[in-house]
């Protein structure tokens, strides 16, 4: 496992955080949808499983970037 420096890991950190952030704001965004009665449902870009899998992703890689930190 590599060593990286304690200001790496906080810099890691903080981008991992931010795109789990991001991808909770994006679950929230295509979980619902509002639609007029009688009116077609639009087409998705991403479905909510695609934001979940991405999620798990960097969770997985936040677990597993328990890195030995170098002082």
């Amino acid at each position: 496992m590599p060593n990286i420096s304690l200001a790496e890991a906080v810099k890691l950190k903080s981008l991992l955080s931010k795109r789990i952030h991001e991808l909770e704001e994006e679950m929230d965004r295509v979980a619902f949808i509002e639609i007029e009665k009688g009116s077609k449902v639009p087409k998705q870009v991403r479905t909510l499983t695609d934001v979940e899998l991405d999620l798990e992703e960097v969770g997985v890689c936040q677990d597993s970037c328990r890195i030995s930190l170098v002082c």
